[in-house]
């Protein structure tokens, strides 16, 4: 397995929404990510020093088409297939590109699952907050699964009585509580 992980332009996009793209080298070092990845993240900027850009061949491009049906001219397309040849952890959020990775037994993480783990290493405090600004940036998260994530970073829900989201809060077991 390779050591560093690819992504797709949805997880690095999320991230520098909310200023947390410091978040992967903090936990991976590097992150890998091909060309069309690039343009669509980067445009013509310079390069953050953890980001490598890694062509993938045609041909397994033209094997994960094959196998999951994606687009071949997508950006995603290819982050799955270079994480495929490579054996590697690929950092995608977008739902459709999970379940074609994970036909192809690629392991994914999303957005959500690396500001667990930040937490989890100490390289966050909360990730409560980050929530919040996702939301703001217009990411929608359920309710069950903002629930889960919290409950996954071990921050009060409103079912203790301390509400995470203020004036913003959309638990219903929360309406009328002081904020």
């Amino acid at each position: 397995m390779a050591k560093f992980p690819v992504s797709d332009a949805s997880v690095l996009i999320a991230l520098e929404r909310i200023g947390q793209q410091r978040l992967l080298p903090k936990l991976f070092g590097k992150v890998l990510i091909t060309p069309k990845v690039r343009k669509e993240v980067f445009g013509k900027r310079r390069l953050p020093r953890w980001v490598m850009v890694k062509q993938v061949r045609q041909d397994t491009v033209k094997e994960v088409v094959r196998r999951t049906r994606l687009k071949p001219e997508k950006g995603e397309t290819e982050a799955i297939a270079l994480a495929y040849r490579l054996q590697t952890i690929l950092l995608i959020d977008d739902r459709q590109g999970r379940k074609a990775a994970q036909k192809l037994s690629v392991p994914v993480v999303g957005t959500l699952r690396l500001l667990l783990e930040a937490k989890r290493k100490g390289i966050i405090r909360q990730v409560k907050p980050l929530l919040v600004a996702l939301e703001q940036t217009g990411r929608y998260l359920d309710e069950q699964l903002r629930r889960w994530v919290l409950e996954e970073a071990e921050e009060v829900s409103c079912d203790g009585g301390a509400c995470l989201f203020g004036a913003g809060c959309r638990d219903a077991k929360c309406q009328g509580a002081s904020h």
